[in-house]
């Protein structure tokens, strides 16, 4: 995998309450037992390169996830005995397929061979850090609550990013990004609907906090490293604010078990704009 510069993001997935939503009251957002998992995102009327993005389990639980967007970028996850994420593959599919990439035809074992993982790492059952060829990558600290509040960025051994999340009734309410690397100060503020967040499952079930989808809808807050931290937002967010301006706004359709399955977006910050559906595993 090639890293020639942190290109970084925080954020969630999102938006905002619909009239046509088929809500469920009952769901419990908090409960693993009821979580729900992508299996697809298809954009309305989508660029050449935009053929959807595709999520595979198999029986330790994320397999795969495939975001053509993000420059055809493949992840591939192995977990511990606790079931938790242990090391993620990633790179781009130049030389495996590109945009005819066929999950079902495709040689894992070479793309496995020839990437070198993330490690994760833990500490009394929490995620501290993950690493990339012996260095550091992101390292995690936790408020009493349990919550993950601080996020430090490194650029080879170097600091590179602090990334402070504020809490207001549980929920991540405001994200103070410092890059030192490249010395810029951000602050984003969010708004939330009450409902499921599809990212905040696979950071509940699996550990895994961020991921880098390429797309306008997913990566909000672009803020000098490769990562956007969607798993830890448990509800989806509506709008949010860069120093203080509107920079997204969303709108969504929700399931019967309380999860977008329509967004209707605008990140003002890209450019980029549009609707997407959402498809789940059975």
């Amino acid at each position: 995998m090639k890293k020639i510069m942190f290109l970084i993001g925080i954020v969630p997935f999102m938006f905002s309450c619909s009239t046509n939503s088929d809500d469920n009251d009952d769901n419990d957002n908090n409960n693993p037992n009821n979580l729900r998992y992508l299996s697809e995102v298809r954009r309305l009327d989508p660029p050449s390169y935009d053929t959807g993005d595709v999520l595979r389990y198999d029986s330790n639980g994320l397999q795969l996830a495939y975001f053509p967007s993000r420059l055809q970028m493949l992840n591939y996850f192995e977990y511990n005995s606790a079931n938790k994420v242990s090391k993620r593959y990633k790179d781009n599919l130049t030389g495996y397929g590109g945009e005819n990439w066929d999950p079902d035809n495709f040689d894992l074992n070479a793309f496995i061979s020839n990437t070198t993982p993330t490690n994760y790492i833990y500490s009394n059952g929490r995620l501290i850090e993950e690493t990339y060829n012996g260095s550091p990558v992101l390292k995690y600290n936790y408020n009493e609550a349990g919550n993950i509040e601080v996020i430090e960025a490194y650029f080879g051994d170097d600091l590179a990013v602090i990334i402070t999340m504020i809490y207001l009734n549980d929920k991540i309410d405001e994200i103070r990004v410092d890059d030192i690397y490249y010395h810029h100060y951000k602050v984003y503020n969010f708004e939330y609907d009450d409902k499921s967040n599809p990212f905040y499952a696979f950071y509940q079930k699996y550990g895994i906090p961020n991921f880098s989808t390429g797309r306008g809808s997913f990566d909000l807050g672009s803020t000098y490293t490769e990562y956007y931290f969607s798993g830890l937002f448990k509800n989806n967010v509506t709008k949010m604010y860069t120093d203080g301006v509107l920079k997204y706004t969303a709108v969504y359709q929700y399931d019967s078990y309380g999860y977008p399955k329509r967004i209707t977006f605008n990140n003002m910050s890209e450019g980029d704009s549009g609707i997407e559906n959402l498809t789940y595993r059975d």
